[in-house]
Formats: C-alpha cells, structure tokens, sequence
C-alpha cells in the first residue's frame, strides 16, 4: 500500500525513483527493492515521506467494544 502512495506522489511532484533515492541517501536500486516487496522500515517510510513533503500517519484505532 505504501509503494502505491509513494507513486502517487511521486507522479504528482514528477520526482522519479532516482532522484528520490538520491534524496533520502539510498541507491535507486535499494529503493525500489523495498518499494516493491514492500519491506521499509518506519525511519526509512519517515524519511521518504520527509522527502516528499509529507507526514507519515500511523494509526491503531480500537475495534467496537474495546
């Protein structure tokens, strides 16, 4: 889901995943890896987000009863 976000964004700000790789100090190789198998860490989603001029949101919200 985040990969999708990511793109979305990346569309919106004609970045591609070079110059993003650039601006958060890994390799475009590296980068899409992770994108694609979905495997970031939270600092490393922070730092794209950051990038991209963005907050990243992470939510627990309780179940109905809970």
């Amino acid at each position: 889901m985040f990969q999708k976000l990511v793109k979305k964004r990346m569309v919106d700000l004609d970045l591609n995943q070079e110059k993003l790789a650039a601006m958060i100090g890994r390799s475009r190789q590296t980068l899409s890896t992770a994108l694609k198998n979905d495997n970031l860490k939270e600092k490393d989603m922070r730092k794209i987000a950051d990038a991209m001029n963005c907050d990243l949101v992470i939510k627990l919200i309780p179940r109905d009863g809970e």
